[in-house]
């Protein structure tokens, strides 16, 4: 998804974040449910754009968001569980 800001509804963005972060969180929700410490393996994929800048890019900053949140989960699921 590409182009400036001022043009993109607002409708648009909230597609892309529904597919790419809510749908890494609520697949990762679904993994992590019932699963006992030990091996886990969830792989999150990004672009070279996530870690580059351009102009104009969305799916970009999306990744970095994307990369955050798998950084964010493999330290959760590393911790011991508090009961």
């Amino acid at each position: 998804m590409r182009g400036r800001v001022e043009m993109l509804e607002p409708s648009a963005w909230r597609r892309v974040l529904d597919v790419n972060l809510t749908g890494a969180f609520l697949l990762a929700r679904r993994s992590c449910r019932g699963c006992g410490r030990g091996a886990r393996r969830i792989l999150a994929v990004a672009s070279i754009s996530a870690h580059v800048g351009t102009a104009e890019d969305r799916l970009q900053r999306l990744e970095v968001g994307l990369i955050g949140f798998a950084k964010s989960l493999a330290e959760e699921v590393r911790a011991p569980v508090s009961r």
